[in-house]
Order: structure tokens, then C-alpha cells, then sequence
């Protein structure tokens, strides 16, 4: 291996690799001018290519945490030079050069058989939302149908059975029969590949029955489906129907933050847009704050988890959005006059 190619490149390709795992196999194979790098964990597969200099054909393996750390010593000089590869890789950059040692490891091949849909939309569509439903993933092991990011009828959705999110992946995108589990270090790579290109770019999401692949221009995932059946999020979204009360974004999310203490408290969403924290061992309120209602329309005095509220409420846009409850007990759904829904589990009070 001896071989040039451009810092920014080679750093912003092994960050992506890193989402394979910190101990993930790093084979970096040259053909040509181009330098091609693979990365293969047990739920995340990287594959990508960089320009580099012309030269014979040669390949060798790291873990790619190590080369990821060279390339952070010998900082940002360009061009960076990879050369050795029988026993140790030198990294070089400028007057500086770092030493790593070469691995005997074969990169896993991921099962790429049982092809059930194929998907192309906007990056964009795609990174928004991933980042609209992530913060409801369940990070409970024993629960495998909600460790992961459902894909069906073009939505993507989760739950953690405390908070629930869906995001509509577009009208023009084509998912009849179409479903996937991704694991949420799958999401993180996604969203690290994803960063790469601009929003109007095409990507294209295959899902096959093991592993699914995005293609992100000349970059493919490869990631492994979740074992598990996701539950049917229709039987608790309510329909947006009943007591509502109207609220500014940033406003109510401030009050919450300012009366939140943690610990054993709900806080309390009253209709004349009192926002308080309730101790539940005493039954009495704590802290209070004031955010504007601009509507109350038989809206009920209700309880909610602060942390849970707030990450529901950072994915809205900006402005005034509704809270919608059919009763005090009754899930809470977060409407920002979007598709996207946003559903949070009541707190008792009493």
C-alpha cells in the first residue's frame, strides 16, 4: 500500500465507517485512482470510495478506530499518505506520521437475498425523518420490536410505549409491502451518510429480509434488520378530535424547562396555560410559569413526563402548534399542522 489522497476525504469517509463499530474490521483496497474502504460490524456495513494516486493495485486491513486516531494526530494537511501494509500502516501528513498495526481479518458478507422493496426519495426526506422519530426508540434489550426505527406505508415510526412518533417519508415515495426494523446504530450511520450530500440528492433504501442497504451517491450501507414485530401504532394515535389548547413552540418548552425539578414530579399543563411541577408523594405544586394559550376549547388539567414532552416537542417547527387530549388519562398528541405525529403517555396527578 502506498497511496495519496485528500485529508478532508479519507476523514469524512472513516467517520461514516466508524458507525460499523470502534473494533470494525477497516480494509482499504486501492484499484486504480481510487481508494476504496470497507468497514463490516455486526449491524452496520460500510462501503465506500475516495480519489487517490494512481498506483498498483494493493490492499490491507485496520481496525478502523486506530485509523480514524492516526488521521486525528497528523492533523489536516493535505494530501495524506498511506503507505506500508505488511505488517504496519504509516499515516502521514506534513512532517507528521503515525504507525499502526495491520490486521488478519475477513470483512462479513451481509446477506443481500429476499429483496422485499426498493424505496428513492430525497436525502433530505430521508435525514428528517430519521431525526423526527429517533428520540422515541426503546432502549429497553428486552423489548426487540421497538429497538429500532420502523419503516411501513411509507412513514417511519417508533415507540418506546411511553412516547410515540411517525414521519411521513413523502408522497411520491412507493413502499406498498415495504417493511424494516433498523437497529438505532443503523440510524446513526444512516444519519453520518446521509450528511454527505446535499437534500435534493437521491438515495435509494432497499429492504431485503436480513440486511438493508441505502445507497447514498458512492456510498452504500448495509444494515442488519431487527428481529421483532413492530406494533400497530394506530391503536394508540388518537384522532385530533376533542379538547385541544394552543400553544407557542419555544414557549412552552422554555416553561417546562423552567419549572422542571426531576425526580418523582409530573408536570402540568393547565388550560389557562399555567405550566407547573407536581410532586406526586404530596399531591402539591412546586414550581411555576406562565406560556401563552391562544385557545382553550374544554382542554382538561393534564400530566406529562417533562424530558418526554420537550423531545417531542424539538421535533415541531417553530411557532404555534395545538395539543390535542380527549380526557385526563388519554394520550397526548403534539400537532404542529404537519404530517407527523407526535404522541406522549399521560402522568397521573392525583
Amino acid at each position: 500500500m502506498d497511496s495519496y489522497t485528500d485529508h478532508a476525504l479519507i476523514s469524512a469517509a472513516i467517520k461514516i465507517a466508524s458507525k460499523a463499530g470502534r473494533d470494525a474490521p477497516c480494509t482499504l483496497i486501492r484499484r486504480g485512482a481510487q481508494l476504496y474502504i470497507e468497514a463490516g460490524g455486526e449491524h452496520v456495513q460500510v462501503q465506500t470510495s475516495i480519489p487517490a494516486t494512481e498506483k498498483d493495485d494493493s490492499t490491507c486491513t485496520v481496525v478502523v478506530s486506530t485509523l480514524a486516531d492516526a488521521l486525528r494526530r497528523v492533523g489536516g494537511s493535505t494530501p495524506v499518505r498511506l503507505h506500508g501494509g505488511n505488517k504496519r500502516l504509516t499515516v502521514a501528513a506534513g512532517a507528521a506520521s503515525v504507525q499502526i498495526p495491520v490486521i488478519d481479518a475477513d470483512q462479513p458478507e451481509p446477506d443481500i437475498a429476499g429483496q422485499v422493496a426498493s424505496i428513492t426519495l430525497g436525502a433530505g426526506a430521508l435525514r428528517d425523518a430519521l431525526e423526527g422519530v429517533a428520540y422515541a426508540v426503546s432502549t429497553d434489550p428486552s423489548r426487540y420490536g421497538l429497538n429500532g426505527v420502523c419503516l411501513r406505508g411509507g412513514r417511519l415510526m417508533a415507540t418506546d410505549g411511553h412516547r410515540a412518533a411517525t414521519w411521513p417519508l413523502g408522497e411520491d415515495v412507493d413502499a406498498d409491502g415495504g417493511a424494516a426494523l433498523i437497529p438505532p446504530s443503523a440510524c446513526s450511520a444512516m444519519l453520518a451518510a446521509l450528511a454527505t450530500c446535499g437534500d435534493e440528492d437521491s438515495v435509494t433504501l432497499t429492504l431485503r429480509e436480513s440486511w438493508h442497504r441505502l445507497d447514498v451517491g458512492g456510498l452504500t450501507l448495509d444494515v442488519r434488520a431487527v428481529a421483532g414485530e413492530f406494533p400497530d401504532l394506530g391503536a394508540v394515535v388518537p384522532k385530533l378530535e376533542g379538547p385541544r389548547l394552543g400553544v407557542d413552540r419555544d414557549a412552552l418548552i422554555d416553561a417546562i424547562q423552567t419549572v422542571d425539578l426531576g425526580g418523582s414530579r409530573a408536570t402540568v399543563i393547565d388550560p389557562d396555560g399555567t405550566i407547573s411541577q407536581r410532586d406526586i408523594a404530596t399531591s402539591r405544586d412546586t414550581q411555576t410559569a406562565i406560556v401563552a394559550g391562544d385557545e382553550d376549547t374544554g382542554w382538561r388539567r393534564c400530566g406529562v413526563e417533562a424530558s418526554y414532552m420537550i423531545d417531542a416537542l424539538r421535533t415541531c417547527r417553530q411557532g404555534p402548534l395545538f395539543l390535542w387530549m380527549a380526557g385526563p388519562l388519554s394520550p397526548l398528541v403534539v400537532d404542529d399542522g404537519t404530517d407527523a405525529v407526535r404522541v406522549v403517555m399521560p402522568r397521573r396527578i392525583d
